[in-house]
C-alpha cells in the first residue's frame, strides 16, 4: 500500500490492531534537505489544529526526543 503525500503536509500513522505492526518509510524527490524539515510537538500541533486533539495526543511527541 502506498500513498502520495503532498509537500508541506503533516502526517503520521498507526496500526488498527495493537498486536500487529507496520512498516513506514518516506521517500522524497527532489532530494531531502533538513532545512525544509520540521518535527512538531503536541503543543505545536494543538496550537494550529485544536480540533484534532485526539489524534495529535495519540501520534505526536509531547516532548521531542534527543536524537
Amino acid at each position: 500500500l502506498q500513498f502520495r503525500v503532498p509537500a508541506g503536509t503533516i502526517f503520521g500513522s498507526e496500526v488498527a490492531d495493537p498486536a500487529s505492526f507496520g512498516l513506514v518509510s518516506c521517500a522524497v524527490a527532489p532530494g531531502f534537505d533538513y532545512h525544509d524539515f520540521e518535527l512538531l510537538t503536541q503543543a505545536d500541533l494543538l496550537a494550529k489544529y485544536p480540533d484534532q486533539e485526539a489524534v495529535i495526543k495519540r501520534l505526536a511527541y509531547e516532548k521531542l526526543p534527543d536524537f
